[in-house]
């Protein structure tokens, strides 16, 4: 069998069930979830910093203005 015959039926289109639904939706859930973990975390330490008035930390820029 040819390599190309291989990798037309690696890329044939699979028959989708309620199963194979449920396992994606799950695993965009748990992806999801992941991500809104992380961004509650940083919401919190951003809140944290902006009550405590630290300044924003700003990226000095390098350039003179009168040679720019």
């Amino acid at each position: 069998m040819s390599t190309s015959d291989v990798n037309i039926e690696k890329k044939a289109k699979k028959d989708i069930d309620w199963d194979a639904l449920i396992d994606h939706c799950k695993a965009e859930i748990k992806a999801n979830q992941e991500k809104i973990k992380t961004l509650s975390k940083s919401l919190f330490f951003f809140e944290q910093q902006a009550q405590s008035g630290v300044p924003f930390p700003l990226k000095k820029d390098s350039r003179h203005k009168e040679i720019s």
